[in-house]
């Protein structure tokens, strides 16, 4: 009760506090916004690279085997 009641005041908190905000009148060059996008792309590459790297562990984790892994099973025996 008391956690529910804490989020509630503090959502309507943030809200007021951006609503009632005056206007910054701030610039944002085509420089900042490049890097902002490489930011970007390079995390998503950082994380498709990572996927690469440890997509046989995360396949192992769930239980699945390819069709490859399961023909090399079945010769073994």
């Amino acid at each position: 009760m008391l956690l529910k009641r804490l989020v509630s005041l503090s959502f309507f908190a943030l809200m007021f506090a951006l609503i009632t905000a005056p206007p910054a009148h701030a610039y944002l060059d085509p420089g900042s916004g490049s890097f902002i996008i490489q930011i970007l792309l390079a995390g998503l590459m950082g994380a498709a690279l990572m996927t690469k790297i440890y997509w046989a562990r995360i396949k192992s984790f769930f239980g699945i085997q390819s069709a490859e892994e399961e023909d090399e099973d079945d010769t073994d025996t």
